[in-house]
């Protein structure tokens, strides 16, 4: 009998053991959360908040890799490989080495890594879209099942740029960074995203495909909007930490938490960090006297605190390598003359590359994207700084680089053809007989143009993508979320 009874125990102590190297605990379904779950209407999912250590992960890792599960499983089968096609020649245009996101031989997508996801989910809606003929499988586009996977995809995109854009005046202009704190974009786009789900599961057409979306990291993404929708200063401080160890300080609260509601604490211990972060500025500022910060536990916090404030962004560099005259076009020759008031062409120092913090680079073709102040006919890109960058009339301009070149002056600059707005769909057209000069500083960042594509436009017979001469684009810019979150 004393066997018979020690088995049991055993059975418990080693089960308990195993809860606690999870960082779970005995009573962990006792806690309010279990309790409030049962009296949830069947089918409502409760978490318990584990998006929070990792949000970017949850929308650019989980959500967009059932997003494109979808749409490929949606589309027949022989549209699969132009939408392929597409999304490699998007991504390239990018910069991306990776480029496939489908494996037509396994039917599904490949295993790619979060930037890469973040990527394709910046291209995606404009590369899908643009290969799609307006009749499929004998019906119209918008009555098929694809178009369903395709809104959904938009949707995704939309609230990912919403989420993930955190504005700056010198690169956005300060009408966006007053937007900042409206929470009415979001809160439709998230809508937008739940509505687009609801919309595959009862579509008919859907049910073989439809199950992909019933997965836990579509319910938790209803755990990121409970915690964060009301609050978008919060979840776009969450979204932007730039480094993973960032994260670690949630994951452990998390892991050695209870049960109860460990996600809030978490995030609560999080906003205490970032208050001992902000009395390491000035005490004062927030009325604790400055001999109080000189106790030793108090110190040892403020020593360990995280800095608040974030760096100067650096100025563009141009290269060294050099462009024979000949390459470069003679209107940017002209122009470029008349500004620097040389006269012999070839006295200009042309350039083939310009670099920003070592990793961002323009080339000739390359697009960029600067804040302008006016739309005027001048020969300059007038970009606009210090307060006119504070107004509502600041814009952000799309341009191609034609040429670059070294200024005088040691500064990289760049002959531009501008892109004019064609339709209120946001399609643009390069205007390439007109040059404008550029300074290449601190408001010019990169930006992609994506060909509109018709008719004419088909598959290589090497698998690619091969365009028309149809001058209309597609820009997206860091509204849009390029460049792509790094991961």
């Amino acid at each position: 009998m004393a066997q018979r009874s020690a088995r049991p125990s055993a059975a418990a102590s080693n089960g308990s053991l195993g809860l606690r190297l999870l960082g779970l605990r005995l009573d962990s379904d006792s806690s309010p959360l279990h309790t409030w779950a049962q009296r949830l209407p069947y089918g409502m999912f409760d978490g318990h908040g584990s998006v929070f250590p990792a949000p970017d992960h949850l929308i650019f890792h989980g959500l967009a890799r059932c997003t494109f599960s979808v749409l490929f499983k949606a589309l027949p089968s022989s549209h699969r490989p132009v939408v392929a096609a597409s999304l490699r020649d998007a991504l390239g245009a990018a910069g991306y080495k990776k480029t496939k996101v489908y494996n037509e031989r396994r039917g599904r997508v490949n295993k790619l890594q979060i930037h890469e996801w973040a990527a394709t989910l910046t291209v995606g809606p404009v590369a899908v879209r643009r290969v799609l003929p307006d009749v499929l499988d004998g019906r119209p586009l918008a009555q098929s099942a694809a178009v369903a996977g395709l809104e959904f995809l938009e949707a995704l995109s939309a609230f990912a740029s919403t989420a993930f854009f955190y504005p700056r005046v010198e690169l956005d202009g300060g009408r966006a960074c007053r937007a900042r704190y409206l929470t009415a974009d979001m809160e439709a786009h998230a809508e937008g995203f739940l509505l687009a789900v609801n919309k595959i599961c009862l579509r008919p057409d859907c049910d073989s495909f439809s199950g992909i979306l019933d997965v836990p990291n579509t319910h938790r993404f209803r755990e990121l909007l409970f915690r964060t929708i009301e609050a978008p200063d919060h979840i776009r401080d969450i979204l932007e930490l730039p480094l993973e160890s960032f994260h670690q300080t949630l994951k452990r609260s998390i892991a050695s938490g209870n049960g109860r509601d460990d996600a809030g604490h978490a995030l609560q211990r999080y906003v205490e960090q970032e208050a001992v972060s902000r009395l390491s500025l000035d005490p004062s500022v927030v009325g604790v006297p400055a001999q109080w910060c000189l106790t030793q536990g108090i110190a040892l916090q403020l020593q360990a605190a995280t800095p608040l404030w974030s760096q100067v962004s650096d100025d563009w560099s141009i290269g060294r390598d050099t462009v024979a005259v000949c390459d470069v076009p003679f209107g940017a020759q002209r122009l470029v003359s008349d500004l620097l008031h040389h006269p012999d062409p070839g006295l200009i120092l042309w350039r083939k590359r310009c670099t920003r913090t070592g990793s961002e680079r323009a080339v000739i073709g390359d697009d960029v994207a600067v804040l302008t102040s006016s739309s005027d006919e001048s020969r300059l890109v007038d970009a606009a700084v210090g307060p006119a960058a504070y107004s509502n009339g600041a814009h952000v301009s799309f341009f191609r680089v034609c040429a670059l070149l070294k200024h005088p002056c040691g500064q990289g600059a760049a002959v531009v053809h501008p892109f004019s707005a064609v339709g209120s769909d946001g399609t643009r057209r390069l205007l390439t007989s007109k040059f404008l000069f550029l300074r290449m500083q601190v408001g010019v960042r990169r930006a992609l143009s994506l060909h509109v594509c018709d008719a004419l436009c088909g598959m290589s017979p090497t698998g690619g993508l091969l365009h028309s001469d149809r001058n209309e684009w597609r820009l997206l810019g860091r509204r849009d979320g390029f460049p792509s979150r790094s991961g």
